[in-house]
């Protein structure tokens, strides 16, 4: 990193769920940015300084297409007299509304263009000739392909998102005079992110998954920092799953075997975590069919009600999904948070600002726990 932080940019990215925004926080903390992550529309006041980042939860995959568009041109008002540099985080497998999305912060930005790299050569999700694939197997026939909100029903990146253009690696963008254009790039390993983090300009909006976000800012000058961030151990933890994945399966599996609680939240049912017990699993039964507008709610409900009257309240809350987290963070007015650790990336752990409440870590039902942090 540059001697001085003065002498860098500031740092704002959106996000459209709250494990996006802490996965893309926790990147920014990585390279030493000093991090505030928000869940509410930002003001002017709030902006941040040279070697800070702003990163704002929108949580409008939730919303509809019109409501995304409305809320995106509403922040990009106050965020184009920041003066700082706009980094859009998008699902990283193109869930959400996408080019409604870009299409609204182009409008009131002073963005020429939009790249989109939503590859992450680390976890295998690539891009090649326009087309996407999870280690090898084309996006449509994924897991992802069932996604209660937003199924993935091809594999062409220009298919999920119209409006895009895709663009073959080391492609480089030419000024023009052209209304805004919207491009993907491809991408098959980290080099590829470097290239497309050179091709950024300041007429350019970089949009896309974290492993672009980390590329744009050693771009930029900010470098990742070495060690880890100490980490005070919890007596009381709480893992609260609302996912149906591969992953949630395998952690409940964990636990069993290790003879740690694991409490299945049926309907109409109440579940008591054992008093004596430093860790428990809070989850959905296996047969229950997602529907991410009722299930969460059963969640938090218990959570709420169990820390209001609990008192060995959990020291630390894991929450797996993205629509769990949001829903929890609402119920709980939890809304401006510093960053703790970013443990790998996509899962990060949360301080509430002015608030007793416990340590929360969030990451995707898609990505698996880290090793060590239970």
């Amino acid at each position: 990193m540059p001697d001085s932080v003065s002498t860098l940019s500031s740092i704002i990215a959106l996000a459209d769920d709250i494990s996006g925004a802490a996965e893309i926080a926790g990147v920014a903390h990585r390279h030493g940015l000093l991090v505030r992550l928000i869940t509410s529309t930002p003001n002017k006041e709030g902006m941040p300084g040279p070697g800070e980042a702003l990163v704002i939860d929108t949580d409008t995959r939730r919303l509809s297409g019109e409501q995304s568009f409305s809320l995106h041109q509403q922040i990009a008002a106050t965020l184009g007299k920041s003066g700082s540099r706009i980094y859009k985080k998008t699902d990283s497998v193109l869930r959400g509304h996408i080019p409604t999305e870009i299409r609204a912060l182009l409008e009131s930005l002073p963005h020429r263009d939009a790249l989109l790299v939503p590859a992450n050569p680390a976890r295998k999700r690539t891009i090649q000739d326009g087309v996407y694939r999870i280690e090898g197997i084309p996006l449509h026939q994924t897991e992802f392909a069932n996604d209660p909100a937003f199924p993935i029903t091809s594999a062409k990146v220009t298919e999920v998102l119209p409006g895009f253009q895709s663009l073959p690696m080391n492609s480089t963008l030419s000024p023009t005079s052209n209304p805004a254009r919207l491009f993907i790039g491809d991408a098959l390993q980290e080099a590829d992110l470097r290239h497309w983090a050179r091709e950024v300009t300041r007429d350019i909006l970089p949009a896309g998954a974290s492993p672009f976000f980390g590329a744009w800012l050693k771009h930029l000058g900010f470098n990742e920092q070495v060690g880890t961030t100490p980490w005070d151990k919890h007596t009381r933890i709480l893992v609260v799953s609302g996912s149906f994945s591969g992953n949630s399966r395998q952690t409940a599996a964990e636990f069993r075997e290790k003879q740690w609680p694991v409490l299945e939240l049926h309907e109409q049912s109440t579940v008591q975590l054992p008093a004596d017990a430093r860790i428990a699993l809070l989850k959905l039964p296996p047969e229950t069919v997602p529907n991410p507008e009722t299930l969460v709610e059963g969640l938090t409900k218990w959570l709420k009600d169990h820390l209001a009257r609990i008192p060995e309240a959990p020291t630390h809350i894991l929450i797996e999904g993205g629509e769990t987290a949001a829903s929890i963070m609402h119920s709980m007015h939890w809304e401006n948070f510093s960053i703790l650790r970013e443990w790998e990336p996509g899962t990060v752990s949360l301080k509430v600002f002015g608030s007793l409440a416990p340590v929360i870590t969030i990451k995707p039902g898609s990505y698996p726990w880290p090793g060590g942090i239970f």
